[in-house]
């Protein structure tokens, strides 16, 4: 092994942001051809799940409960706002960390807090796509039934982030983007809900939630998924009044960037022991 080699193997067991790198290299850059056409076939089918399309097909096949899609257009001018419900959200398929997500609840747009009235919608969401970091203007479009937090005062509804590995939930958080950036908080969890230290370092730290009401449902989604994907993945879902509802994959989670040592150490284990069989 060359030295460089030698190096590049070294920070991808200890540094997880290496291990994202090495892993979007490989399912989506330049993805090596096995010598297994049907392990090269299964790569690349779990790398296309992080399109939010194939995402919403997967789960269907499943019969995982999703947010109900409402309408799916190739630009705004392609979504009918008025006969859309007022509470409604709009995101692109294929972008990430919120971006150019829109939710409209009862006038207002939740992420900027700005009023923006019905009549007003098409045009608030062509600027979103404009000045998007993730989408552009090739990006479709899908309308959703804005989904409730099991606590209502959660006007934006917090992420419950699930890592699984080796055909398990590992690790849960909860992601809570409401209020301005600096109060925006994440919480770490085993599965017996026992709080984690913090595993990111770019969140303040979130309260101590109790038990969510429906953590079993969400465990049995997760090792469901966990177990017929057979690697390491972050599952994301929203937690409603009457049950779980399944977001989103996320293959590259946070690019790997601005985790502790202890989520390091801890991500990478779980890639260690529980190695992707693809």
């Amino acid at each position: 092994m060359a030295p460089r080699d030698d190096v590049h193997a070294r920070a991808l067991r200890v540094d997880f942001r290496h291990r994202m790198r090495d892993r979007l290299d490989r399912w989506y850059r330049r993805p090596a051809v096995t010598g297994d056409p049907w392990l090269f076939a299964r790569r690349r089918a779990v790398a296309r799940l992080s399109c939010k399309l194939e995402a919403a097909r997967y789960a269907y096949r499943m019969g995982i409960p999703i947010p109900e899609r409402l309408a799916l257009a190739d630009s705004p001018e392609g979504l009918d706002f008025d006969a859309l419900p007022e509470r409604v959200v709009v995101k692109p398929h294929d972008a990430t960390d919120s971006d150019a997500v829109s939710i409209f609840r009862d006038g207002v747009e939740l992420f900027t807090g700005e009023e923006v009235p019905r009549e007003g919608r098409r045009a608030f969401v062509a600027q979103r796509l404009r000045t998007a970091r993730y989408a552009d203007a090739r990006s479709r479009l899908i309308a959703e039934r804005y989904v409730e937090d099991y606590e209502p005062r959660f006007l934006i509804p917090r992420d419950f982030k699930v890592f699984v590995a080796g055909g398990r939930a590992r690790v849960i958080y909860v992601n809570d983007i409401n209020g301005p950036p600096e109060a925006r908080n994440r919480s770490h969890w085993d599965r017996d809900w026992r709080r984690l230290p913090l595993l990111q370092s770019d969140y303040v730290a979130g309260p101590d939630y109790p038990r969510p009401p429906h953590l079993d449902q969400l465990l049995a989604i997760a090792d469901r998924i966990a177990e017929d994907l057979g690697c390491f993945m972050r599952l994301d879902f929203f937690m409603t009044a009457t049950g779980v509802l399944f977001g989103e994959f996320t293959s590259y989670p946070n690019a790997g960037c601005d985790f502790t040592p202890i989520g390091d150490a801890l991500l990478c284990d779980l890639m260690d022991r529980f190695p992707d069989p693809f």
